[in-house]
Parts: structure tokens; C-alpha cells; sequence
């Protein structure tokens, strides 16, 4: 099944949870015989589930769907059990999804924030998407579209960012010269780094120094 841009394989006993908005279908034939069964959620009826309890078919504050579960949901399919008692089983399905997403989501935002403390804390080495994925353990093109999505930027562009932005605060202490700023900033090359710098600040590092250092006197 393809929903949105991601494909998945969805086996026997798996469910694919499908955001709404979302459009999905079939991208592969399958050599099996193959049956789907799909349901749409209403959140009005999540109350349902006041009358039935779980015993222990779900994981501790409802974090995880254990292997019973599933079970419990697939026999309810099958037996054609009380339509109720399965719209409980499907709304408690989706709320453990909605859980875990948080987590997940939290997770990485805390990871992606490492990232950009690698980034700064490695600004004047030599740095490229496919080595910090790799030092993140990320399939580099996924890193770059994440990246991308979390910054408005690509990789690059942020690291480019960041060390211009570094060699402007460098730039008003009169006492390093040009060439141990670009350095400082990841740049051996003090004629590229300027070059740089004043494709993206409209002026030379030493015009930018000298303006600035005149406004602050």
C-alpha cells in the first residue's frame, strides 16, 4: 500500500494506520490472495469504552499494543463479535498509535537537537550531510529531507549559515585576523571565505570588520 509518498508491506496481522486527508491505494500486485478490511474512525464514539475493560491486552499507560491485543481485535473481525465492543477495541488501537507518536515525535525532536549540537560543536572542521547522517546513523538522503523539513534549509545551507553568522561575531574582535576567522569558521581558504562572505553579506569580512568596529567606537 502507498499512502501520501511512503509505501509499506503490510503482512498478515498488521494494520496501517492511515492519517486523515490522506490518499492511499495499492502501488504493488500481490502473488497471494489477498482481503482488506478498513474502518474509519469517529471520535464520538470513543465513550464507548466505559463498559469493557482490557485486562492486560494493552501495555502499561496504554505506550504499546502487545501480540494479545492484535489477537483480541482479529477474533473480534472474525466472529463477528458486537460491533460496539469492536469500535472499543479499534478507538483504544488508535489512541496507543496517537501515544506512541508522541513519544516518537519526542524522541526526535531531542535527537535532531544533538544534530545541531554536533554542527556547532564541529563548525570549523570539514562537515557534509552524508557525513553527519552517517555519524547519526541515518540513510543520508532521509537526513537531508528531514533536515530540511525541521530548518526550512538543506544541510549545508544551514552549516554555511551558521559559520557566516560565527564569522560576523568573530569579525568585530580586532585583534584575529581574516585568516584564522575563515579558519575558525571551517574555511582553510581565506580567499574563498571571503568570497563567501561577501556573496552573503554584500561585503568583504575586512569592510564588514572595519564598518562595524567604527559604529561600536
Amino acid at each position: 500500500m502507498q499512502c501520501g509518498e511512503k509505501k509499506y508491506e503490510v503482512a498478515t496481522n498488521y494494520f496501517l494506520v492511515v492519517p486523515p486527508e490522506t490518499s492511499y491505494f495499492s502501488y504493488k500486485i500481490s502473488r497471494e490472495c489477498i482481503s482488506f478490511f478498513w474502518c474509519r474512525f469517529s471520535m464520538s464514539e470513543a465513550s464507548t469504552g466505559v463498559k469493557y475493560k482490557l485486562k492486560n491486552l494493552i501495555g502499561p499507560a496504554v505506550s504499546y499494543v502487545t501480540s494479545s491485543f492484535i489477537r483480541e481485535l482479529n477474533s473480534s473481525f472474525e466472529e463477528n463479535r458486537c460491533e460496539e465492543y469492536t469500535s472499543f477495541l479499534l478507538t483504544t488501537l488508535l489512541y496507543s498509535f496517537a501515544n506512541t507518536n508522541c513519544k516518537i515525535e519526542q524522541t526526535s525532536s531531542d535527537s535532531f537537537k544533538k544534530i545541531l549540537s554536533y554542527i556547532d560543536e564541529n563548525i570549523s572542521s570539514p562537515l557534509s550531510a552524508s557525513e553527519i547522517a552517517g555519524h547519526f546513523g541515518y540513510n543520508p538522503a532521509y537526513f537531508s529531507r528531514l533536515f530540511t523539513k525541521k530548518t526550512g534549509m538543506s544541510p549545508m545551507e544551514y552549516i554555511k549559515y551558521q559559520r557566516i553568522s560565527l564569522a560576523k561575531e568573530l569579525l568585530i574582535r580586532p585583534y584575529d585576523s581574516v585568516g584564522d576567522i575563515g579558519l575558525a569558521c571551517g574555511y582553510p581558504d581565506e580567499k574563498y571565505f571571503s568570497r563567501l562572505f561577501r556573496r552573503s553579506e554584500g561585503v568583504t569580512p575586512s569592510q564588514y570588520r572595519k564598518t562595524n568596529l567604527m559604529k561600536n567606537s
